[in-house]
């Protein structure tokens, strides 16, 4: 009897052990990015979305609300819906304070690089400005382009009913490319591409 204690407790040590040392092994843990200087942010709520801002940044916080209210209206009449998130905006000066950020952050076997492009995650936006006015609005209508076809997409309860339909998995560059004409239906550069291409 006493045997079969000893072999029961010591086959419990080992399975505990190793499950311990199993779930350590197994977690991820969090990456953080430097930050070189300290963000103070400010924000405006508006009735659909809030905008963030920090210092040097409440001029691009004023003229992408006035884009914004816009896009907004023009999107909910073009897909007939309306966003059921409230959007949360965030704004930063330039690409070097973009790529501080710590929003959507991914770890494990993904790369942690942020790409130089505007994010979108869930319901938020985090874009950053290149230095030009109009390349900024069209970044932003982009942007909320890509939330509404989401939102048609995977939003309502009939699309979350076959998500696993063709019809909800569309290939990225059919989406991206109708948020990007949905955002600059006439661009000049696209333009004279296919010019070329036709002649």
């Amino acid at each position: 009897m006493k045997k079969v204690i000893l072999i029961i407790s010591f086959l419990m040590t080992v399975f505990l052990s190793y499950s311990q040392f199993y779930q350590g092994h197994q977690m991820t843990f969090g990456k953080n990015r430097i930050q070189y200087r300290n963000f103070e942010w400010r924000y405006y709520r508006y009735a659909k979305y809030d905008i963030y801002y920090y210092k040097g940044g409440r001029t691009l916080a004023h003229f992408a609300q006035k884009y914004i209210d816009q896009s907004l209206k023009e999107y909910e009449r073009f897909f007939d819906i309306k966003l059921r998130k409230r959007l949360v905006i965030i704004i930063y000066n330039n690409l070097t304070d973009f790529k501080q950020t710590n929003i959507g952050l991914f770890t494990g076997n993904v790369s942690v690089e942020l790409p130089a492009t505007t994010q979108i995650l869930d319901n938020k936006v985090i874009i950053y400005y290149q230095g030009n006015l109009s390349q900024f609005r069209i970044q932003l209508r982009e942007a909320l382009a890509q939330m509404f076809i989401k939102e048609v997409l995977y939003g309502s309860a009939f699309s979350r009913r076959y998500t696993s339909s063709s019809i909800a998995n569309l290939p990225a560059w059919f989406t991206d490319g109708l948020a990007s004409y949905l955002a600059d239906p006439y661009n000049q550069q696209v333009d004279n591409y296919l010019r070329d291409l036709f002649v």
